[in-house]
This record gives structure tokens, sequence and C-alpha cells, in this order.
């Protein structure tokens, strides 16, 4: 809901215990006043704020946690709202493989919603992704997901491309990886049946990348659109707003330094760095920086943890509506 443009509205302790425990009319009195009010009484905690990308917030604690200091829910109002859902927001429903773009009933009930989307065979997501896969060859097949050296890039699959990401700052507390997936593109498919859904760029003690100092991550991957999918604190999934990129057939794009200590985790897409590591091999002159957009969405199902990541600067997809797009200012 932080993500979709909604505000954390503390009361005073005596005044919310008051609201908690009586009258149910009341309750939904006070909330119907207080949701979608310019000023809503109390003092408004927390608004969207791009946490995710400063290393100071605990990326493991932007889920809300319970408390026992009783419960003030929106439930109480007994409809989801467009406040909640915005008019513009549809899903992808699909039936056995037919899929069909449906609108949200903003006129029905939590447990209505429910109800209506347990139907056999349902997936529901946003946007569509596609169910084509890409077969990887056999001689590759040992190296998905896995870092190359640059003597590796003269092998890789025919029309494929690489990506190239520094990441430094890693630890237990700021993460290990950045996971990289497809976006209204292909799945890869292996000999095996493996459908690999994202690409992971990890860091740590046995996971020690290229350079001197084995902070470079290089992956092959077919042509396509690639979002940032997650970071693995918690994990934390990105499937409520994320960026996103192109790489085009045999392209070499680097996709810029992280640092996940930073309070703007980055990324840093100065090309010297890149072109330094690739210095002296005939890939240096065709590496180019990533060009990403914000506001790509995925499948929110399995996530447990699930937020939203900019990156400043970059535009946004055009039918995006979460995030920076949605916050409300603190006044």
């Amino acid at each position: 809901m932080i993500v979709r443009g909604w505000r954390v509205v503390g009361l005073q302790t005596e005044e919310g215990k008051a609201l908690s425990v009586g009258p149910q009319d009341k309750l939904r009195s006070f909330l119907l006043g207080q949701v979608g009010a310019e000023k809503p009484q109390g003092q408004i905690v927390r608004i969207w704020g791009n946490e995710a990308l400063n290393a100071t917030h605990k990326r493991s604690e932007l889920v809300p946690r319970s408390t026992n200091n009783g419960q003030l829910s929106l439930l109480y109002l007994g409809k989801i709202t467009d406040l909640l859902y915005p008019p513009t927001n549809s899903v992808m429903v699909n039936y056995g493989g037919k899929s069909t773009l449906e609108t949200l009933d903003h006129t029905a009930s939590m447990a209505e919603r429910l109800k209506s989307a347990q139907r056999s065979d349902a997936v529901l997501a946003r946007p569509l992704q596609t169910t084509e896969n890409i077969e990887v060859p056999e001689t590759f097949e040992k190296k998905i997901g896995r870092n190359l050296a640059v003597a590796d890039f003269a092998n890789i699959p025919d029309g494929w491309g690489l990506i190239v990401i520094r990441i430094d700052g890693w630890s237990l507390k700021n993460g290990l990886s950045l996971g990289f997936g497809p976006f209204r593109g292909p799945k890869l498919r292996s000999k095996k049946g493996v459908i690999v859904n994202e690409i992971d760029f990890r860091r740590g003690p046995l996971s020690k990348g290229v350079g001197k100092d084995g902070s470079w991550l290089i992956r092959a991957v077919p042509p396509g659109e690639y979002r940032l999918s997650q970071m693995d604190v918690i994990p934390l999934n990105f499937c409520l707003g994320s960026p996103v990129f192109k790489l085009e057939k045999g392209q070499i794009l680097y996709a810029g330094t992280f640092d996940l200590s930073a309070t703007a985790m980055g990324p840093d897409l100065s090309m010297e760095p890149v072109q330094t590591l690739l210095v002296g091999s005939p890939f240096a002159d065709r590496v180019q920086p990533a060009s990403y957009v914000n506001g790509s969405t995925a499948n929110c199902l399995g996530g447990v943890s699930i937020y939203a990541i900019e990156f400043p600067g970059a535009p946004f997809l055009e039918d995006y509506e979460w995030g920076s797009k949605a916050k409300k200012s603190l006044k």
C-alpha cells in the first residue's frame, strides 16, 4: 500500500486505543473521514521513499510488522476502494493457457475478490509474462547463471548478448546479490527442462567474480528485456516496480556498478572501469551502458517481501503509477 501511494498516519496512543476497543461503527466513521483526506488527523509518519536504494534503511524491515497495540483495519470499511486499487489497474488472468485482461472490481469485498480468483489453473500477474522459452544449447548448459571470464565471450550461443555488473559493499546485512529476470520476454529452458526465471549476480566468499578484486560479474543471456527482480537480503522482491533495460542481439551491456553499502547503491554507469576490465580484448569497444527505464512490474505471487525500487534520473514506463508516481508529499 505504501508503494501505491498510501501514507502511514500515527495517532496519539490513547486515541488509537479508544478507537481499537470501541464500537465498530465509530471506527468505520473515523476511517471514512481519514482515507483520502488531504490532511488526515494525526501525524504522517511514512510515505514511500525509495528506501531499498539506501543501505542506511534496514531492507529486511521494509515490510511492516504486526503489533499487539490494537488494529485499526481498513477492512472495517467493508469494500476495497479506488484509493487502494486505482481504476486503471487491471490484471492478466490465465485460465488453462488462455489469457484475458480483467479490470479489478472496486465494488467487491476482499473476500469476494479472492473467491473469484480461486479458479482452477488461475495465475494472476501484472503485466502478463510470455510463456515462450528459449532452449539453451547443450554445450553451454553448465555456464548458465555462472560467471564468465573474458575468454568465454567467443563461445556464447549465437545471437546471445552479455550483461556485465560490478557489485561492491556486499555483506550479510547489505545483501550479496542482485537478481535480474526476463520482462515481457522468453525464459531460458535447458535440455533437462529446467526453467531459468532469474539471472543471479552474486558476490560472497564462495562467489568470486572476475577482475583483480573479483567484483565483476558477467552473464550470457539471449536478447530481451531484463528487470531488476530482487535483492537477496530477505530476499526483497521488486514485483511492484523496478528498472528494466533492453539487450539487443549480440550486444554487450554494462548494467553498472552497485555499492550495496551506500546511501544510493547505484547504478554508476561510468564506462572507464568496465573498459579497463576489457582492455586488450576485442570486446572493449563493443560494451555500452544499459539504458534503464523505471516502472516494470511482475507477478507477486509467492513473494515473501515485496516492494518497489527506482533509479533516480531514469524515465518511466508510460502506465506506471506507483512509487514516486503515487507518492504523497509530507506536509
